[in-house]
């Protein structure tokens, strides 16, 4: 199977290249998708005078937005891909998402996780954001904790 990686930078060229990986996908058969964010850091001077949190919402935020419009275009090209994260990047969770990396949950609106392929089990979990005493639960029953393919 041939591997591919998809940068995307926000740009029409990644837009563009996924359409043709659908495309070449069709003709040729499966190719192994791996779509990573590869937009820059900004410069020193346009973000002068704001403050760190600040601008890695926005850089968190402006990445979901270029990703998302890629792996829409894969997903309803039933194209299979794979994310990366890197550790501190925020991820953004959407109804059907496959959790892209072992995440730490820090705001959600009622998330409810399917673990079957981690243990088993067959009802959704519902998730919290509250930080949780370390000596309260095993690993896999933290609730506010998201494990990478559930």
């Amino acid at each position: 199977m041939r591997k591919v990686l998809l940068p995307v930078d926000g740009s029409d060229s990644a837009f563009q290249a996924a359409l043709y990986l659908i495309d070449f996908a069709r003709r040729h058969g499966p190719v192994e998708i791996h779509v990573v964010n590869v937009q820059p850091k900004p410069v020193e001077w346009q973000t002068h005078g704001m403050e760190k949190q600040a601008i890695n919402d926005h850089l968190a935020f402006d990445a979901h937005l270029v990703m998302k419009a890629v792996l829409h275009v894969l997903t309803e090209g039933e194209i299979p891909y794979q994310t990366h994260v890197k550790l501190g990047d925020p991820a953004y969770l959407e109804a059907g998402n496959v959790v892209p990396a072992d995440l730490r949950l820090i705001d959600s609106a009622e998330l409810e996780i399917n673990k079957a392929a981690l243990t088993g089990e067959s009802v959704g979990v519902q998730k919290l954001t509250t930080a949780l005493p370390a000596e309260t639960a095993a690993l896999g029953d933290r609730l506010n904790i998201a494990f990478k393919g559930t």
